[in-house]
């Protein structure tokens, strides 16, 4: 099963299905959830399976963290983009999470595009995850017995002394 599929099945297992339609606006996805119904639509204009992962992951990033529809607060616009915030945080975190960084880096996938598509995101996806995580953790971040460094972009495994 695909990223992609298991994330459907997911969301389905939750009672909120994925629907495939034109979105106005140039909109890429949408989650919707009031008193009778929630859903996620797509655009159908999405080329790949990448970038379907990707919005998909940030939509049910809002079905898990957000409340309300954000759609209504246009007033309030520093609420909108904190729910923002957290939907994107959710998705980088399911869809590049940094045990898997290690890994791919101990099997000598480095570069962003060979990241990326180790993971199934867009390469653009894969870099707001990392500047996501370098703003977290900066300058460093500890993940088990590794480093994670940000500038340059390198992962160290943390050696125990007298081994």
């Amino acid at each position: 099963m695909t990223p992609l599929e298991a994330l459907e099945q997911e969301l389905h297992n939750h009672n909120v299905p994925v629907i495939h339609n034109t979105l106005p606006y140039r909109l890429q996805g949408l989650y919707w959830s009031d008193t009778r119904a929630r859903f996620i639509i797509l655009s159908s204009g999405l080329g790949t399976n990448a970038e379907r992962l990707c919005v998909l992951a940030e939509e049910a990033g809002h079905f898990h963290t957000s409340s309300g529809n954000i759609l209504y607060l246009r007033r309030d616009k520093v609420l909108n983009r904190q729910q923002e915030r957290r939907a994107r945080a959710w998705a980088y975190k399911r869809l590049v999470p940094p045990e898997e960084i290690i890994t791919a880096w101990q099997n000598h996938i480095r570069t962003p595009w060979e990241l990326a598509e180790h993971f199934g995101v867009t390469e653009q996806f894969f870099n707001a995850a990392i500047t996501y995580y370098k703003c977290k953790h900066w300058p460093a971040w500890h993940v088990d017995r590794y480093v994670i460094s940000f500038e340059p972009f390198e992962i160290k495994e943390i050696k125990e002394k007298g081994k």
